[in-house]
């Protein structure tokens, strides 16, 4: 299995780059039957993602048998063929719900817990997409703002 990295601060310039060497069999690594293996493309964001598929498909004209991942997908992807293992990560959303309807949590923080009142018929749905959007932050943070997650684990 081989791995091509490309960087660029530029999305227009990390395109065009990608499109010129996507196609051609030695630049990505693609021999024989390897030609009609799926492709991984990691990325930062799904806007990146439909940035650049829209991109690609542009420049040229097709865009076929590629698949996207984003950092974490592809890091528990391996994680998980390195171990046999599913890692804890992906029970991220899940962990944050229980969390959020842990006593200690009620009592901490009453003004966010009044949010999803158990009294509510719609409680559950509320707290469910309380922990997502957390979680979603937690990921932006990961990817935007790494000198705060870094500080966070410092203190």
């Amino acid at each position: 299995m081989a791995a091509v990295v490309y960087l660029s601060d530029q999305l227009e310039i990390l395109c065009q780059k990608l499109a010129e060497n996507i196609g051609q069999p030695q630049a990505s690594g693609r021999q024989g039957a390897a030609l009609f293996q799926t492709e991984q493309l990691i990325t930062q964001t799904a806007g990146m993602e439909s940035w650049l598929s829209a991109g690609l498909t542009r420049l040229n004209g097709i865009f076929a048998n590629y698949r996207f991942l984003k950092q974490d997908d592809f890091l528990e992807e391996l994680y998980t063929a390195l171990t046999g293992k599913r890692p804890g990560a992906i029970y991220l959303r899940p962990a944050i719900y229980e969390l959020l309807g842990t006593e200690e949590f009620k009592t901490g923080f009453p003004h966010i817990a009044g949010y999803y009142a158990p009294e509510e018929p719609a409680s559950r749905l509320k707290r469910i997409q309380l922990a997502g959007t957390i979680a979603d932050l937690f990921d932006q943070y990961q990817v935007y703002r790494t000198s705060m997650v870094l500080a966070w684990e410092q203190d």
